[in-house]
């Protein structure tokens, strides 16, 4: 077959694929929502910045993302009728592209069309591109940049200079990785010590200063409108109460004794092995191998769905097939390759068939939620998950986990008990609350009424039984409602137990 026949079979088949799993997910598109409960987040954040408004809800400012860019793209969409669809509809065009994208990377390296179109399948299977699409969020824009980011700026690795094209395009493809999600900070520092260590000073100072200006100037942003210099989803990810030093320890201890930790050391070691051995082991590239993977290691995430370290695996695993000349290879060495590859990404695989789960859970949790909120409680409420919750609720949703709510979040994070949720409840008139007794654990001022029980596997919730707490002059009318309610859920895989 043509190259063009190649690419256009690739593509196919990953629309097959995904057509394939999100008629699964949707119950044969008969109802759909997303794999986390994170994208109505954004969905809510976006709505309220295209309003001119940054905050989740309209009456406070709050930076509940994680992500500068993405509530951005997403406002412009936020008045039209199929708005909760866009992210997916966002990912789907982002995913091919990524497909589209790759394929072209290693024709470009010289493999035959054969072999592209295999490895780019396999490359869409293992990193679960689908599963990433499904959460609605960043993810699949971020490992597409990362997919710029080796083309353009380590398109010559290991032979050439790294980064040696326009200052402003390398300054440009890395102010966007940073304004998609921070973690993506490990290629700055990568590519900027580069030209530190290469003694192209001025490269380093222009390049560094001009991709770092976006984010700086969201971050006096955020100062101005006295949130701090940080969004409230990072600093939430933080333990402030332990000494900094304490706190990276025990963040690196839970990284490198964790799988996905110990799969991210194996493919660093792999990559540099590979670079020995091809005796282009100076110290110029292996700083472009192992300081991405040391820094994710330091103050990076794994894991909350397969989402954190899935750029940083993608940008290893492409820098390794950079170094092997799979031209010269013997097939046996290339069953071995894929036998390696597909044991470093196996439960990413595997994750596939996780989605279907996952969507329920969200549903059956925060969508119950919803629907009993919208039928009996039209007002402000309290709880500690708040993005489907608050997206769908049109009243005031107090976050108690902190990401809405900048006065939350400090008294979550330095505050030695909860009495603070009593005094944020009364500031917001709120007299009902849901919550996880892990996270938020309410003092005697509230009365227990209910729990809901999400009584199907959990993959993808903070806990599986959501505590419902009143002021006690709620207490009795609440309880009726409840056992009203309770009526309409009974064939639903939830279990309500009214105290």
């Amino acid at each position: 077959m043509t190259k063009k026949k190649w690419f256009l079979l690739t593509f196919v088949l990953f629309a097959i694929h995904f057509v394939a799993v999100l008629a699964w997910v949707s119950d044969g598109f008969t109802h759909f929502n997303y794999t986390l409960d994170d994208p109505y987040i954004h969905l809510q954040l976006a709505r309220n910045i295209w309003h001119g408004h940054y905050g989740f809800n309209s009456a406070e400012l709050s930076a509940p993302s994680s992500s500068v860019l993405w509530p951005l793209v997403l406002a412009p969409f936020s008045s039209f009728g199929f708005y909760e669809l866009v992210p997916l509809v966002l990912n789907i065009i982002l995913s091919l592209c990524f497909a589209g994208y790759l394929f072209k990377i290693l024709e470009k390296r010289g493999w035959s069309e054969r072999a592209t179109f295999l490895v780019t399948l396999l490359g869409l299977l293992v990193i679960n591109c689908v599963g990433l699409a499904l959460t609605g969020l960043e993810h699949v824009l971020q490992i597409l940049v990362v997919l710029v980011i080796v083309d353009k700026i380590l398109m010559r690795f290991p032979d050439e200079k790294v980064g040696d094209q326009n200052d402003v395009s390398v300054a440009g493809i890395l102010a966007l990785a940073l304004l998609i999600r921070y973690e993506m900070l490990v290629f700055w520092v990568a590519i900027v010590g580069f030209y530190i260590l290469s003694r192209q000073f001025r490269k380093a100072v222009l390049v560094g200063s001009l991709s770092l200006l976006p984010l700086v100037m969201f971050s006096l942003f955020l100062s101005f409108l006295k949130l701090g210099f940080l969004p409230a989803s990072v600093m939430a990810k933080t333990k402030s109460h332990e000494v900094f030093p304490l706190s990276l320890l025990g963040n690196v201890w839970a990284n490198v004794v964790s799988r996905p930790g110990m799969m991210l050391i194996l493919l660093t070691l792999v990559a540099v092995a590979l670079c020995v051995k091809s005796k282009k082991a100076n110290i110029t590239n292996l700083w472009i191998i192992i300081t991405p993977a040391v820094l994710h290691i330091l103050v990076g995430r794994f894991g909350w769905f397969y989402r954190y370290e899935v750029y940083i695996y993608l940008y290893l695993s492409l820098l390794i097939l950079m170094l092997i000349d799979f031209k010269k290879m013997k097939s046996s060495w290339v069953a071995v390759w894929t036998v390696f590859f597909v044991i470093v990404y196996w439960p990413y695989l595997g994750s596939v068939g996780k989605l279907r789960q996952a969507c329920r859970n969200i549903y059956y949790q925060q969508g119950v939620t919803v629907d009993f909120l919208n039928k009996y409680l039209p007002e402000a409420i309290g709880t500690n998950d708040i993005g489907y919750v608050g997206f769908k609720h049109p009243f005031y949703v107090l976050d108690l986990y902190g990401l809405a709510s900048k006065e939350a979040l400090d008294y979550r994070l330095h505050a030695p008990n909860f009495d603070w949720v009593t005094n944020l409840a009364k500031e917001h008139n709120v007299e009902v609350i849901f919550v996880y007794l892990k996270w938020i654990n309410p003092n005697s001022d509230w009365v227990k009424v209910a729990e809901f029980e999400t009584t199907e596997r959990s993959v993808v919730l903070g806990y599986p039984i959501l505590w419902v707490y009143a002021k006690p002059t709620r207490v009795a009318g609440l309880r009726k409602d409840l056992i009203e309610f309770q009526k309409t859920i009974q064939r639903d895989p939830i279990k309500l137990r009214i105290y």
